[in-house]
């Protein structure tokens, strides 16, 4: 598994291009049933998109044994300024895994894939289901709990969110990464940034995706989206820090 810069999607053969922009439209519909046309259009183009300008854009494609699409992350990556240090760090872009494959351990695999390949400071997503939520989340603690720390998490019985100390530290980041998803529209930014609620709660970044309620587990509420006031059209940033940026910023 390796991540494919777009600078390099982008000087593909035309017919090598035409399929995958083919095999990720598929992947997309069958992953997200009620996500709009249009919505939809910008996903695949943001995969031949040039990365915004300090930033790189990668992609993780993941085929099947008969060559169709699977899994895939997109991701952007690039230097920014915290604490008085450079860090490096990235923002999923978009992820998605298709209906056959779901519940097999791709999407953990391609997250640790991204943090061993990349080594970020930190990282950033925004989640719009419990799946993905806890994804993420389950592969910090499983595979790195040594080396990062991811939150929000649910912990002893209650939420654990991101410490106010690191807050300024995350919205900075987010700020700067999110420049790629906007397409260097600083005043896409600034919206997505007064979006944020204390909590990294993204209110109605999206209007019908899916075809089930994103906040639920096996049928039951998700107590961790219920305690951060997460609704369906909701996001969630997750932030997965290295744990010596934790260490740097006391409480």
């Amino acid at each position: 598994m390796a991540a494919v810069p777009v600078t390099e999607i982008l000087r593909w053969p035309d017919e090598d291009r035409q399929r995958l922009r083919l095999e990720l439209k598929r992947l997309f519909r069958e992953a997200f049933v009620r996500m709009p046309m249009g919505e939809l259009q910008d996903w695949v183009g943001d995969y031949f998109t040039a990365p915004a300008r300090g930033l790189q854009r990668h992609a993780l494609l993941l085929a099947n044994d008969a060559d169709q699409l699977a899994a895939t992350t997109l991701f952007d990556c690039g230097p920014l300024e915290g604490g008085g240090k450079t860090l490096q760090g990235i923002y999923i872009v978009d992820r998605a895994v298709a209906p056959a494959y779901q519940g097999c351990g791709l999407g953990r695999a391609m997250a640790a894939e991204i943090l061993v390949q990349f080594q970020p400071d930190i990282l950033m997503t925004t989640c719009t289901q419990s799946a993905s939520l806890h994804s993420w989340i389950r592969v910090v603690r499983q595979a790195f709990a040594g080396t990062f720390e991811a939150f929000p998490h649910w912990e002893q019985e209650a939420l654990q969110p991101l410490p106010p100390t690191l807050f300024e530290l995350a919205v900075g980041a987010f700020r700067r990464l999110y420049l790629g998803v906007a397409g260097g529209a600083m005043e896409q930014v600034d919206r997505a940034v007064a979006s944020l609620s204390p909590l990294l709660v993204r209110k109605g970044v999206y209007g019908k995706r899916y075809d089930s309620l994103p906040w639920a587990q096996r049928g039951r509420k998700d107590v961790l989206a219920l305690a951060l006031g997460a609704r369906p059209g909701d996001g969630i940033l997750v932030v997965v820090l290295r744990r010596e940026l934790r260490a740097g910023h006391h409480e």
